[in-house]
């Protein structure tokens, strides 16, 4: 069945909301092999002006549940331990809040 809707009709429709989704409520499906969100609130994630971060910086980063990483992924947070460049890349070492660890995240997939 094809429902036509006149010009006047479409104004009158409510606006569409969108669906929000949070760091937390991701990280809130995760599996048992995924880092455990224990952190206090007493770091704040705060976007940088620069494009690359420091150690030390409070970030969320992408975890997988597999070795390749060639599935999806999900995001945690975690502290940035160890930056690696070259002319080409640039990845971060990163130590999840429940203390697991994870080497080599393209710059991508970290944010502040």
């Amino acid at each position: 069945e094809v429902i036509s809707m006149e010009s006047d009709d479409i104004m009158k429709c409510p606006p569409l909301l969108s669906s929000k989704i949070t760091m937390d409520a991701v990280a809130a499906r995760n599996t048992s092999l995924a880092p455990k969100d224990t952190r206090s609130d007493d770091r704040k994630i705060s976007a940088k002006e620069t494009d690359q971060l420091s150690v030390g910086d409070a970030v969320y980063a992408a975890w997988w549940n597999s070795k390749k990483r060639d599935q999806s992924y999900t995001m945690f947070r975690g502290t940035v331990k160890a930056t690696k460049s070259d002319q080409l890349s640039l990845s971060y070492d990163v130590e999840f809040d429940d203390g697991k660890f994870l080497a080599g995240i393209d710059k991508s997939l970290v944010i502040s």
